[in-house]
Protein backbone atom coordinates (compact mmCIF):
# COMPACT_ATOMS: atom_id res chain seq x y z
CA UNK A 1 0.00 0.00 0.00
CA UNK A 2 2.04 3.24 -1.12
CA UNK A 3 1.81 6.31 1.67
CA UNK A 4 3.74 8.85 2.10
CA UNK A 5 5.23 10.67 5.19
CA UNK A 6 3.83 14.10 5.76
CA UNK A 7 4.88 15.35 9.47
CA UNK A 8 7.58 13.96 12.19
CA UNK A 9 5.14 11.89 14.02
CA UNK A 10 5.00 9.17 11.71
CA UNK A 11 1.70 10.61 9.77
CA UNK A 12 1.29 8.79 6.44
CA UNK A 13 -1.29 9.88 3.47
CA UNK A 14 -2.03 7.19 1.44
CA UNK A 15 -1.57 7.49 -2.63
CA UNK A 16 -2.48 5.98 -6.09
CA UNK A 17 -0.69 6.48 -8.84
CA UNK A 18 -1.10 6.01 -12.49
CA UNK A 19 2.41 6.17 -13.52
CA UNK A 20 4.20 8.31 -15.95
CA UNK A 21 2.70 8.37 -19.91
CA UNK A 22 5.26 5.85 -21.57
CA UNK A 23 7.85 7.80 -23.31
CA UNK A 24 7.19 11.24 -22.18
CA UNK A 25 9.22 13.56 -20.46
CA UNK A 26 7.04 16.41 -20.64
CA UNK A 27 4.25 15.05 -19.24
CA UNK A 28 2.08 17.07 -16.31
CA UNK A 29 1.65 15.75 -12.98
CA UNK A 30 -1.89 16.40 -10.91
CA UNK A 31 -2.44 15.59 -7.90
CA UNK A 32 -6.20 15.01 -6.79
CA UNK A 33 -7.90 15.83 -3.73
CA UNK A 34 -11.37 13.99 -2.64
CA UNK A 35 -13.90 15.32 -1.63
CA UNK A 36 -16.84 14.57 1.22
CA UNK A 37 -17.00 10.51 1.74
CA UNK A 38 -16.17 9.88 -1.21
CA UNK A 39 -12.75 8.64 -1.38
CA UNK A 40 -9.28 9.02 -3.98
CA UNK A 41 -11.05 5.37 -5.88
CA UNK A 42 -13.68 8.24 -7.34
CA UNK A 43 -11.06 9.56 -9.79
CA UNK A 44 -9.62 5.28 -11.10
CA UNK A 45 -12.14 5.76 -14.15
CA UNK A 46 -10.10 8.80 -15.54
CA UNK A 47 -6.43 7.26 -15.55
CA UNK A 48 -6.64 5.59 -19.14
CA UNK A 49 -8.07 9.15 -20.49
CA UNK A 50 -5.18 10.89 -18.16
CA UNK A 51 -2.20 9.13 -19.68
CA UNK A 52 -3.83 9.15 -23.61
CA UNK A 53 -3.52 13.08 -22.94
CA UNK A 54 0.44 13.22 -21.13
CA UNK A 55 -0.83 13.32 -17.88
CA UNK A 56 0.13 11.37 -14.53
CA UNK A 57 -2.53 11.37 -12.00
CA UNK A 58 -1.54 10.85 -8.37
CA UNK A 59 -4.87 10.20 -6.25
CA UNK A 60 -4.68 11.40 -2.60
CA UNK A 61 -6.46 10.09 0.58
CA UNK A 62 -6.91 12.72 3.40
CA UNK A 63 -6.32 11.67 6.99
CA UNK A 64 -9.07 9.45 8.83
CA UNK A 65 -9.63 8.07 5.10
CA UNK A 66 -8.65 4.23 3.98
CA UNK A 67 -4.54 4.04 3.93
CA UNK A 68 -4.24 6.97 5.54
CA UNK A 69 -3.31 7.84 9.57
CA UNK A 70 -6.46 8.42 11.23
CA UNK A 71 -6.51 11.84 13.02
CA UNK A 72 -4.79 12.19 16.50
CA UNK A 73 -6.31 12.21 19.77
CA UNK A 74 -4.61 16.06 19.54
CA UNK A 75 -6.61 16.73 16.24
CA UNK A 76 -9.81 15.90 17.09
CA UNK A 77 -9.07 17.80 20.15
CA UNK A 78 -8.72 21.13 17.86
CA UNK A 79 -11.89 20.49 16.34
CA UNK A 80 -14.04 20.02 18.96
CA UNK A 81 -12.34 23.39 20.33
CA UNK A 82 -15.28 25.92 20.40
CA UNK A 83 -12.95 28.55 20.18
CA UNK A 84 -11.34 29.62 16.86
CA UNK A 85 -7.42 28.56 18.08
CA UNK A 86 -7.75 24.86 18.05
CA UNK A 87 -10.02 25.12 15.05
CA UNK A 88 -7.56 27.11 13.39
CA UNK A 89 -4.62 25.12 14.10
CA UNK A 90 -5.94 21.81 12.49
CA UNK A 91 -7.08 23.23 9.32
CA UNK A 92 -3.58 24.77 9.21
CA UNK A 93 -2.49 21.43 9.60
CA UNK A 94 -4.17 19.68 7.61
CA UNK A 95 -2.79 22.18 4.90
CA UNK A 96 0.46 21.87 5.65
CA UNK A 97 0.69 18.46 5.24
CA UNK A 98 -0.92 18.42 1.93
CA UNK A 99 2.77 20.76 1.00
CA UNK A 100 4.52 17.89 2.67
CA UNK A 101 2.99 15.42 0.11
CA UNK A 102 4.00 17.71 -2.70
CA UNK A 103 7.48 18.04 -1.54
CA UNK A 104 7.59 14.53 -0.97
CA UNK A 105 6.39 13.65 -4.09
CA UNK A 106 8.54 15.97 -5.88
CA UNK A 107 11.52 14.93 -4.57
CA UNK A 108 10.99 10.83 -4.87
CA UNK A 109 8.95 10.46 -7.81
CA UNK A 110 10.96 12.60 -10.30
CA UNK A 111 8.39 15.49 -10.61
CA UNK A 112 9.91 17.83 -13.51
CA UNK A 113 9.92 21.61 -13.61
CA UNK A 114 7.95 23.30 -15.43
CA UNK A 115 9.41 23.80 -19.19
CA UNK A 116 8.99 25.70 -22.01
CA UNK A 117 8.35 23.38 -25.04
CA UNK A 118 9.62 24.57 -28.42
CA UNK A 119 7.34 25.75 -30.71
CA UNK A 120 4.34 25.11 -28.59
CA UNK A 121 2.03 28.12 -26.01
CA UNK A 122 1.76 25.60 -23.03
CA UNK A 123 4.67 24.28 -20.82
CA UNK A 124 5.09 20.66 -19.86
CA UNK A 125 6.15 19.36 -16.54
CA UNK A 126 5.47 20.72 -13.20
CA UNK A 127 2.18 19.74 -11.36
CA UNK A 128 -0.85 20.80 -10.52
CA UNK A 129 -3.17 20.80 -7.21
CA UNK A 130 -6.89 19.96 -7.77
CA UNK A 131 -9.47 19.45 -5.33
CA UNK A 132 -13.43 18.15 -5.07
CA UNK A 133 -15.71 19.77 -3.02
CA UNK A 134 -15.19 19.47 0.68
CA UNK A 135 -11.55 18.48 -0.26
CA UNK A 136 -10.80 22.16 -1.06
CA UNK A 137 -10.72 23.33 2.64
CA UNK A 138 -7.51 21.84 3.37
CA UNK A 139 -6.10 22.67 0.05
CA UNK A 140 -7.12 26.41 0.63
CA UNK A 141 -5.67 26.23 3.95
CA UNK A 142 -1.71 25.14 2.13
CA UNK A 143 -2.09 28.26 0.36
CA UNK A 144 -3.42 30.32 3.21
CA UNK A 145 -0.42 29.24 4.93
CA UNK A 146 2.42 28.64 2.68
CA UNK A 147 4.29 31.38 4.58
CA UNK A 148 4.63 28.87 6.94
CA UNK A 149 6.15 26.33 4.56
CA UNK A 150 10.45 26.36 4.83
CA UNK A 151 12.21 28.57 2.21
CA UNK A 152 13.55 25.15 0.47
CA UNK A 153 9.87 23.74 0.31
CA UNK A 154 8.34 26.99 -0.87
CA UNK A 155 11.20 27.01 -3.61
CA UNK A 156 10.59 24.34 -4.63
CA UNK A 157 6.98 24.07 -5.11
CA UNK A 158 7.52 27.56 -6.84
CA UNK A 159 9.47 25.64 -9.70
CA UNK A 160 6.65 22.65 -10.15
CA UNK A 161 3.34 24.03 -8.91
CA UNK A 162 1.62 25.65 -12.19
CA UNK A 163 -1.95 25.57 -10.82
CA UNK A 164 -4.24 25.44 -8.47
CA UNK A 165 -8.09 23.99 -9.48
CA UNK A 166 -10.90 24.06 -7.74
CA UNK A 167 -13.46 21.60 -8.42
CA UNK A 168 -17.03 22.65 -7.73
CA UNK A 169 -15.91 23.75 -4.02
CA UNK A 170 -17.94 22.85 -1.09
CA UNK A 171 -20.24 25.47 0.76
CA UNK A 172 -17.82 25.31 3.86
CA UNK A 173 -14.95 26.44 2.02
CA UNK A 174 -16.46 30.06 2.34
CA UNK A 175 -17.60 30.39 5.99
CA UNK A 176 -21.46 31.42 5.29
CA UNK A 177 -24.85 30.46 5.52
CA UNK A 178 -25.96 29.46 2.26
CA UNK A 179 -29.41 31.78 1.10
CA UNK A 180 -32.31 30.33 2.04
CA UNK A 181 -34.38 27.73 -0.53
CA UNK A 182 -30.67 27.15 -1.44
CA UNK A 183 -29.28 24.27 0.21
CA UNK A 184 -30.21 20.34 0.32
CA UNK A 185 -28.43 19.37 2.93
CA UNK A 186 -30.49 17.77 5.88
CA UNK A 187 -27.86 16.05 8.61
CA UNK A 188 -28.88 13.20 11.04
CA UNK A 189 -25.54 12.65 12.90
CA UNK A 190 -27.69 10.54 15.10
CA UNK A 191 -28.20 7.84 12.33
CA UNK A 192 -26.07 5.02 11.10
CA UNK A 193 -23.27 5.85 9.25
CA UNK A 194 -24.08 4.09 6.44
CA UNK A 195 -27.54 5.91 6.22
CA UNK A 196 -26.07 9.14 6.94
CA UNK A 197 -23.32 8.49 3.77
CA UNK A 198 -26.03 6.76 1.63
CA UNK A 199 -28.41 10.06 1.79
CA UNK A 200 -25.18 12.60 1.90
CA UNK A 201 -24.30 10.73 -1.42
CA UNK A 202 -28.05 10.88 -2.97
CA UNK A 203 -27.83 14.69 -2.32
CA UNK A 204 -24.93 15.84 -4.08
CA UNK A 205 -25.26 13.35 -6.88
CA UNK A 206 -28.51 14.38 -8.20
CA UNK A 207 -29.07 16.99 -11.23
CA UNK A 208 -30.88 20.32 -9.71
CA UNK A 209 -31.98 22.98 -12.06
CA UNK A 210 -29.25 25.36 -13.89
CA UNK A 211 -27.84 27.76 -11.68
CA UNK A 212 -26.90 31.35 -12.63
CA UNK A 213 -24.38 33.95 -10.82
CA UNK A 214 -27.07 36.27 -9.50
CA UNK A 215 -26.12 40.18 -10.02
CA UNK A 216 -25.08 40.46 -6.19
CA UNK A 217 -24.65 38.07 -3.12
CA UNK A 218 -24.85 41.04 -0.46
CA UNK A 219 -27.41 40.23 0.59
CA UNK A 220 -28.23 36.93 -0.50
CA UNK A 221 -31.18 36.66 -2.76
CA UNK A 222 -33.90 33.98 -1.34
CA UNK A 223 -35.09 31.15 -3.50
CA UNK A 224 -38.29 30.63 -3.78
CA UNK A 225 -39.75 28.09 -4.82
CA UNK A 226 -36.24 26.14 -3.02
CA UNK A 227 -34.04 24.47 -5.84
CA UNK A 228 -34.66 21.23 -5.52
CA UNK A 229 -33.71 18.23 -7.30
CA UNK A 230 -35.08 17.57 -10.42
CA UNK A 231 -35.71 13.77 -10.00
CA UNK A 232 -37.83 15.09 -7.16
CA UNK A 233 -39.75 17.51 -8.57
CA UNK A 234 -41.62 15.00 -11.45
CA UNK A 235 -40.21 11.70 -11.37
CA UNK A 236 -42.47 10.65 -14.22
CA UNK A 237 -41.34 13.53 -16.48
CA UNK A 238 -37.52 13.58 -15.70
CA UNK A 239 -34.95 12.80 -18.53
CA UNK A 240 -33.34 9.59 -17.25
CA UNK A 241 -30.05 11.21 -18.00
CA UNK A 242 -30.92 14.05 -15.04
CA UNK A 243 -31.18 10.97 -12.48
CA UNK A 244 -28.75 11.12 -9.43
CA UNK A 245 -25.25 9.51 -10.61
CA UNK A 246 -25.46 7.27 -7.95
CA UNK A 247 -28.10 5.46 -9.10
CA UNK A 248 -26.68 4.29 -11.44
CA UNK A 249 -23.94 3.01 -9.78
CA UNK A 250 -24.48 -0.69 -8.12
CA UNK A 251 -24.29 -0.59 -4.37
CA UNK A 252 -21.00 -2.68 -4.76
CA UNK A 253 -19.02 0.38 -6.75
CA UNK A 254 -20.84 2.65 -4.14
CA UNK A 255 -19.03 0.86 -1.32
CA UNK A 256 -16.08 0.99 -3.40
CA UNK A 257 -15.91 4.96 -3.24
CA UNK A 258 -16.90 5.62 0.06
CA UNK A 259 -15.60 5.87 3.52
CA UNK A 260 -18.58 5.83 5.79
CA UNK A 261 -16.86 6.04 8.80
CA UNK A 262 -16.38 9.47 8.56
CA UNK A 263 -19.36 10.68 9.38
CA UNK A 264 -18.75 9.11 12.85
CA UNK A 265 -18.01 12.83 14.70
CA UNK A 266 -14.82 14.21 11.99
CA UNK A 267 -16.59 15.31 9.57
CA UNK A 268 -19.69 16.54 11.82
CA UNK A 269 -16.81 18.95 13.27
CA UNK A 270 -15.58 19.80 10.12
CA UNK A 271 -19.11 21.56 9.08
CA UNK A 272 -19.46 22.52 12.44
CA UNK A 273 -16.24 24.72 11.68
CA UNK A 274 -16.04 28.21 12.55
CA UNK A 275 -17.42 30.66 9.99
CA UNK A 276 -14.39 33.04 10.61
CA UNK A 277 -11.31 30.41 10.61
CA UNK A 278 -12.81 29.24 7.21
CA UNK A 279 -13.08 32.67 5.80
CA UNK A 280 -9.59 34.06 7.09
CA UNK A 281 -8.26 30.86 4.93
CA UNK A 282 -9.72 31.66 2.32
CA UNK A 283 -9.39 35.13 2.03
CA UNK A 284 -5.42 34.37 2.80
CA UNK A 285 -5.26 32.11 0.01
CA UNK A 286 -7.22 33.84 -2.51
CA UNK A 287 -7.37 37.40 -2.25
CA UNK A 288 -5.19 39.10 0.64
CA UNK A 289 -2.03 36.64 -0.71
CA UNK A 290 0.90 38.83 0.21
CA UNK A 291 1.47 37.00 3.03
CA UNK A 292 5.63 37.09 3.17
CA UNK A 293 7.38 39.72 4.93
CA UNK A 294 10.94 40.76 3.65
CA UNK A 295 13.02 43.29 3.71
CA UNK A 296 13.94 45.75 0.49
CA UNK A 297 17.22 47.10 1.28
CA UNK A 298 18.50 47.52 -2.29
CA UNK A 299 19.15 50.90 -2.02
CA UNK A 300 22.18 52.12 0.02
CA UNK A 301 21.00 55.17 0.91
CA UNK A 302 17.77 54.13 2.11
CA UNK A 303 16.82 52.40 5.58
CA UNK A 304 15.57 48.96 4.72
CA UNK A 305 11.69 48.83 4.71
CA UNK A 306 9.24 45.64 5.64
CA UNK A 307 7.02 44.53 1.98
CA UNK A 308 5.05 42.23 2.19
CA UNK A 309 5.01 40.23 -0.91
CA UNK A 310 2.83 36.70 -2.64
CA UNK A 311 4.32 33.34 -2.16
CA UNK A 312 3.94 31.42 -5.49
CA UNK A 313 2.84 35.11 -7.59
CA UNK A 314 2.59 32.97 -10.55
CA UNK A 315 0.37 30.55 -9.14
CA UNK A 316 -3.21 30.39 -11.43
CA UNK A 317 -6.28 29.56 -9.61
CA UNK A 318 -9.10 28.17 -11.60
CA UNK A 319 -12.72 27.41 -10.30
CA UNK A 320 -14.49 24.81 -12.25
CA UNK A 321 -18.22 24.97 -11.34
CA UNK A 322 -21.18 22.69 -12.60
CA UNK A 323 -24.24 24.61 -13.26
CA UNK A 324 -26.52 21.53 -12.23
CA UNK A 325 -24.52 20.84 -9.01
CA UNK A 326 -26.02 21.19 -5.26
CA UNK A 327 -26.89 24.51 -4.18
CA UNK A 328 -24.15 25.27 -2.01
CA UNK A 329 -21.77 24.56 -4.36
CA UNK A 330 -22.82 27.23 -6.72
CA UNK A 331 -23.75 29.51 -4.23
CA UNK A 332 -20.26 28.73 -3.31
CA UNK A 333 -18.57 29.42 -6.72
CA UNK A 334 -21.10 32.71 -7.38
CA UNK A 335 -19.53 34.33 -3.82
CA UNK A 336 -15.34 33.64 -4.78
CA UNK A 337 -16.16 35.15 -7.74
CA UNK A 338 -17.90 38.46 -6.02
CA UNK A 339 -14.94 38.61 -3.39
CA UNK A 340 -12.38 37.78 -5.91
CA UNK A 341 -13.64 40.78 -8.06
CA UNK A 342 -13.82 42.90 -4.74
CA UNK A 343 -10.36 41.95 -3.54
CA UNK A 344 -7.49 44.28 -4.54
CA UNK A 345 -5.61 43.51 -7.98
CA UNK A 346 -2.23 43.60 -6.21
CA UNK A 347 -3.13 41.35 -3.12
CA UNK A 348 -5.28 38.63 -5.35
CA UNK A 349 -3.89 35.92 -6.81
CA UNK A 350 -4.61 35.21 -10.69
CA UNK A 351 -8.13 33.78 -11.04
CA UNK A 352 -10.44 32.21 -13.95
CA UNK A 353 -14.13 30.28 -13.53
CA UNK A 354 -15.00 28.11 -15.71
CA UNK A 355 -18.71 26.76 -15.98
CA UNK A 356 -19.54 23.06 -16.89
CA UNK A 357 -22.97 23.41 -18.45
CA UNK A 358 -25.01 20.59 -18.27
CA UNK A 359 -23.30 18.99 -15.66
CA UNK A 360 -23.63 17.98 -11.60
CA UNK A 361 -21.40 17.49 -8.94
CA UNK A 362 -20.22 14.26 -10.19
CA UNK A 363 -18.80 15.11 -13.60
CA UNK A 364 -15.22 13.61 -12.51
CA UNK A 365 -16.92 10.29 -12.07
CA UNK A 366 -17.95 9.11 -15.55
CA UNK A 367 -16.65 11.99 -17.67
CA UNK A 368 -13.10 12.07 -18.75
CA UNK A 369 -12.80 15.84 -17.34
CA UNK A 370 -8.85 15.06 -17.08
CA UNK A 371 -8.80 17.22 -20.59
CA UNK A 372 -10.55 20.25 -18.81
CA UNK A 373 -8.16 19.76 -15.54
CA UNK A 374 -4.64 20.18 -18.21
CA UNK A 375 -5.80 22.80 -20.06
CA UNK A 376 -6.86 24.63 -16.78
CA UNK A 377 -3.02 23.38 -15.88
CA UNK A 378 -1.76 25.64 -18.39
CA UNK A 379 0.01 28.95 -18.35
CA UNK A 380 -2.65 30.25 -21.20
CA UNK A 381 -5.53 28.19 -19.95
CA UNK A 382 -8.85 28.52 -20.99
CA UNK A 383 -9.13 31.42 -21.81
CA UNK A 384 -11.91 33.25 -19.84
CA UNK A 385 -15.67 34.11 -21.38
CA UNK A 386 -18.68 35.37 -19.80
CA UNK A 387 -20.54 32.17 -21.05
CA UNK A 388 -18.09 30.39 -18.51
CA UNK A 389 -16.74 27.34 -19.76
CA UNK A 390 -19.05 25.62 -21.65
CA UNK A 391 -18.17 22.70 -23.80
CA UNK A 392 -14.76 23.10 -24.79
CA UNK A 393 -12.65 21.00 -27.70
CA UNK A 394 -8.76 21.63 -27.58
CA UNK A 395 -7.37 21.90 -31.18
CA UNK A 396 -5.02 19.21 -31.45
CA UNK A 397 -3.62 21.26 -34.62
CA UNK A 398 -2.92 24.82 -33.80
CA UNK A 399 -4.66 26.55 -37.03
CA UNK A 400 -5.50 30.08 -37.36
CA UNK A 401 -8.74 31.12 -36.45
CA UNK A 402 -12.16 31.39 -38.88
CA UNK A 403 -15.42 30.35 -38.98
CA UNK A 404 -17.51 27.96 -39.82
CA UNK A 405 -16.73 24.98 -38.46
CA UNK A 406 -18.87 21.56 -40.36
CA UNK A 407 -19.39 18.20 -38.15
CA UNK A 408 -18.49 15.35 -40.25
CA UNK A 409 -18.36 12.36 -37.57
CA UNK A 410 -16.31 10.98 -35.02
CA UNK A 411 -12.65 10.30 -36.28
CA UNK A 412 -11.52 6.87 -36.82
CA UNK A 413 -8.55 6.64 -35.00
CA UNK A 414 -10.58 7.97 -31.54
CA UNK A 415 -13.97 6.88 -31.83
CA UNK A 416 -14.73 7.01 -28.29
CA UNK A 417 -13.06 10.54 -27.81
CA UNK A 418 -12.60 12.86 -30.68
CA UNK A 419 -14.59 14.57 -33.91
CA UNK A 420 -13.71 15.11 -37.53
CA UNK A 421 -14.18 18.42 -38.29
CA UNK A 422 -13.87 19.98 -41.69
CA UNK A 423 -12.29 23.73 -41.60
CA UNK A 424 -11.15 25.76 -44.20
CA UNK A 425 -11.71 22.74 -46.85
CA UNK A 426 -9.12 20.93 -44.58
CA UNK A 427 -10.54 18.22 -42.03
CA UNK A 428 -8.98 18.68 -38.38
CA UNK A 429 -9.00 16.29 -35.15
CA UNK A 430 -10.65 17.62 -32.11
CA UNK A 431 -10.40 16.13 -28.51
CA UNK A 432 -13.55 16.25 -27.11
CA UNK A 433 -14.22 17.32 -23.55
CA UNK A 434 -17.03 16.26 -21.25
CA UNK A 435 -18.92 13.97 -23.95
CA UNK A 436 -21.52 12.93 -21.55
CA UNK A 437 -25.37 13.55 -22.37
CA UNK A 438 -24.32 16.25 -24.91
CA UNK A 439 -25.20 17.13 -27.98
CA UNK A 440 -22.09 17.73 -31.05
CA UNK A 441 -23.73 21.16 -31.90
CA UNK A 442 -22.14 23.57 -29.91
CA UNK A 443 -19.09 23.82 -28.19
CA UNK A 444 -16.08 25.84 -27.64
CA UNK A 445 -13.39 25.93 -29.76
CA UNK A 446 -9.67 27.09 -29.08
CA UNK A 447 -7.58 28.15 -32.33
CA UNK A 448 -3.93 28.59 -31.03
CA UNK A 449 -4.41 31.69 -28.89
CA UNK A 450 -7.54 32.47 -29.61
CA UNK A 451 -10.76 30.96 -27.83
CA UNK A 452 -14.32 30.93 -29.19
CA UNK A 453 -17.35 30.09 -27.08
CA UNK A 454 -20.60 28.39 -28.19
CA UNK A 455 -19.67 28.20 -32.11
CA UNK A 456 -21.65 26.44 -33.99
CA UNK A 457 -20.86 23.17 -35.89
CA UNK A 458 -23.34 21.85 -37.97
CA UNK A 459 -23.93 18.22 -38.94
CA UNK A 460 -24.17 17.27 -42.62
Amino acid sequence: MPTAPVDDKGSVLYYEDSGEPAGSTDYVTFVLVHGTCFHSAVYRPMVPFALERNIRLIMLNMRGYPGSTPLSAEDIADLRDRGEEGQARAMQNRGLEIAAFLRWLIKTKNIRATQELAGARERGGGLSLLSWSGGNCPTIAMLAHADRLSKETRTLLETRLRSFIMHDPSGSVIGQPRPPGLSAFTRNPAAPVDVQAAEFAAIVAAYYPPFTFPKRVDPPPTFDPPRRALHLTDPSTVDPKHTPTTSRMTAEVLRSLTHPQIFTEIQHLIWMLSHNVLRTNLSRALYDCCLLVESDDHQKDLAAVQVRTQVWPALRVHVLWCDMTVGDCAWTAAVIQAQYEAARPECRRRMQFHKVTGANHFVSVFVPTCRVYKHAGHDTDLLPSRSGLGRHIPVRHRILPARPLRYIGKSRRDLSNSWRVLFNGQEYIFSLLCAFNLRPERYTVEFGRSCYNEVNMSKT
